[in-house]
């Protein structure tokens, strides 16, 4: 008898003992101390198990672990800055692990962030407007933004930007700089910690040059005005005059410009009236007006498959020519003056599958800003434009050499504005917006004219007049 309470005496599992202790918290490392639970067996070890919940970012929750320890004392290292764990002990004898006890909670405290990531740089004369994305690892509430500049190793402007809760993109412009001059900007975010710096050399503007920004209009720009105003007038005259005659017409209640612009479209159209075969003339004259020069390059072996319509091609004296280390030097893509002729669009078709990266190769090269794109990429069943740009946000697009990251997406009821960032290591990112108008059908015209005008007033809202922009133009027939 005595032989068998011997045995189960030493055959039973501990029972749950106290919660643990936190002795000592920091931001990477918790020391816990706990008690031996009531037992009059050996216990042999002790499991600790936690598991928690990032307290930053998107709230992630960590995965569950253990660590073993033959005291009653342990420091868990490797866990993760500013975040809620809980904390349990499993005693174990040679019989096995007993019950864990009740949970101990410790929030570990906040740690330095990371860089700042995607840092655009936009050079004034006499300042630097500064964009950046928040940290991949905030590591605890960030507080604010440290942005400085420096000349020579002395520090010119040191300042601090807000970062209000749930915003990821800043913007910030340094005053009080110097023409022509070259500074290191400096960004970091802060905790209780400040982060680590990202530091990025770039130069201030001369304030002589006169800057180009070359539109890339996907699809023709070219003489879109007095093409949409003639198209317009042949499917849609007794709707225009109507509504612009009228009492209630949108363009009476809109701004002072867009009444100027519309009472001369309406004085355009009004004037062939008296005679329809004026217009069908003008039409036709449009292109015995138009200049003719060869297309033999854009039309040659090499380059009639990167064509999306054979007829539609740019002249040699006018293309844009891809440079660098690239396999090709052609991309149907032309550049267009403005009225006082400077060079401040490209006229492109809108990519094929195998273009892309000619495309992207040159938006980097012409430092393109901006892209209207005035296309659908599907029509009627047929490809129009190939796709680009990634579909969701803060995913990624490759071609080539080129990353592109869709950073934000505003979706409206004609068109959709998208920010992708640019990237071509080891060269700094760049940020190009995309207009995408989606309400003109294919061999057709817009339902509303105020649509174009409201799209026209989106362009201009976005021209600096200090980069150049890309069009993907439609066809009109």
């Amino acid at each position: 008898m005595i032989h068998v309470q011997y045995h189960l005496l030493y055959s039973l599992a501990p029972p749950a003992g106290s919660p643990p202790e936190v002795s000592s918290v920091a931001s990477r490392s918790v020391t816990l101390t706990w008690t031996k639970p009531v037992t009059k067996c050996e216990v042999v070890n002790y499991t600790v198990v936690y598991g928690g919940q990032v307290m930053w970012g998107n709230h992630a929750t960590l995965e569950v672990n253990s660590a073993y320890s033959e005291t009653t004392t342990i420091n868990i290292a490797g866990l993760t800055p500013y975040s809620n764990y809980s904390f349990s002990v499993v005693a174990a004898t040679a019989a096995g692990k007993g019950e864990p006890s009740l949970p101990t909670y410790c929030v570990t405290l906040e740690d330095a962030p990371s860089a700042p990531q995607n840092l655009l740089l936009e050079a004034r004369s006499d300042a630097l407007v500064v964009q950046w994305d928040a940290p991949a690892e905030l590591n605890g509430v960030v507080v604010s933004y440290l942005v400085s500049s420096s000349h020579g190793g002395e520090v010119v402007t040191n300042q601090t930007l807000a970062a209000p809760p749930e915003q990821t993109r800043f913007t910030f412009t340094v005053d009080g700089l110097t023409a022509a001059t070259d500074y290191n900007i400096t960004v970091l975010a802060v905790t209780t910690r400040r982060g680590e710096e990202l530091v990025q050399q770039f130069g201030t503007s001369s304030g002589k040059e006169a800057g180009v920004v070359v539109y890339i209009v996907i699809g023709v720009l070219l003489g879109v005005g007095l093409l949409v105003g003639l198209v317009v007038f042949i499917y849609k005259r007794d709707v225009i005059c109507k509504k612009f005659q009228s009492p209630t017409s949108g363009f009476r209640e809109t701004s002072t410009e867009q009444n100027e612009l519309a009472a001369g479209l309406l004085q355009t159209i009004k004037q062939p009236l008296k005679d329809p075969r004026e217009l069908t003339t003008a039409f036709a004259a449009l292109r015995s007006r138009s200049r003719v020069a060869p297309t033999d390059e854009a039309a040659s072996r090499p380059n009639i498959a990167k064509n999306r319509y054979q007829d539609i091609l740019p002249f040699n004296d006018t293309r844009v020519k891809l440079r660098g280390e690239w396999s090709t030097d052609y991309i149907n893509a032309s550049y267009v003056k403005d009225a006082v002729g400077s060079v401040r669009f490209i006229a492109c078709q809108g990519p094929k599958p195998g273009t892309v990266p000619d495309f992207w190769h040159m938006v980097w090269q012409e430092k393109v800003q901006f892209i209207v794109m005035l296309t659908n990429c599907y029509e009627k069943g047929k490809e129009k434009c190939c796709m680009y740009w990634s579909e969701t946000r803060k995913s990624t697009f490759l071609a080539d050499q080129y990353v592109m990251t869709l950073m934000d997406e505003d979706q409206g009821p004609d068109w959709n504005e998208r920010r992708i960032l640019l990237q071509n290591d080891p060269s700094p990112a760049r940020e190009v917006v995309q207009l995408h108008f989606t309400s003109w059908p294919d061999f057709n015209v817009p339902a509303s004219e105020a649509a174009l005008l409201r799209l026209i007033s989106s362009v201009r809202t976005h021209d600096r007049g200090d980069g150049v922009s890309c069009s993907h133009p439609r066809a009109l027939q």
